[in-house]
Order: structure tokens, then C-alpha cells, then sequence
């Protein structure tokens, strides 16, 4: 799976999110552009998380 973060009041791209599998260890980090790419498999659940935003 892959995407790209954005700050949804004016659309920046958000470097350096924490992308996480729900209930694993299996992560990645945005990269400068808000972009990330992640394996998942079926039924797993993103967590994103960044410094000041908070996490839903």
C-alpha cells in the first residue's frame, strides 16, 4: 500500500509521519514529499501519528 500524507487545512505534504501496522512493530516514515509505501496484508489497520497532530 502506498499514499501520501497531507496536512488537510492547506494540503502540505507532512515529512516524517509514523505510518504503523496496528498492533505490530511493522512501520515506515513519510518521506519529505509525505509519501510512504508499506506491505499489509487484508484486514490490517494504519496508525499515523506525528509530532503536534493528534492521532484518530
Amino acid at each position: 500500500m502506498s499514499g501520501t500524507v497531507t496536512d488537510i487545512v492547506n494540503e502540505t505534504p507532512l515529512p516524517g509521519v509514523n505510518v504503523i501496522v496496528k498492533g505490530t512493530s511493522n512501520g515506515v516514515q513519510t518521506d519529505f514529499d509525505g509519501a510512504y509505501s508499506i506491505n499489509v496484508s487484508p484486514g490490517d489497520v494504519l496508525v499515523f501519528s506525528y509530532i503536534g497532530f493528534t492521532t484518530i
